[in-house]
């Protein structure tokens, strides 16, 4: 069972640590969400808030992807 463990464990698995960009999402959503208040149109503020979030996310996602030296 020991080996098993090892193997599984072992140098085949990526040490890599990953960025999330979840939160970049959130944050834009409710941000919209405030401005879209403030300019009397939530929705309008959400649709723009989620656009932004996704591309930021999208942006971190890319970056993270590239290949470590």
């Amino acid at each position: 069972m020991a080996k098993v463990a090892t193997l599984w464990q072992g140098p085949a698995m990526d040490q890599r640590n990953t960025k999330a960009g979840g939160f970049l999402m959130v944050i834009a959503i409710f941000a919209g969400l405030i401005g879209g208040i403030a300019m009397h149109s939530p929705i309008r503020g959400i649709i723009a808030g989620t656009a932004l979030g996704i591309v930021a996310a999208l942006a971190v996602w890319w970056v993270d992807r590239r290949p470590t030296p």
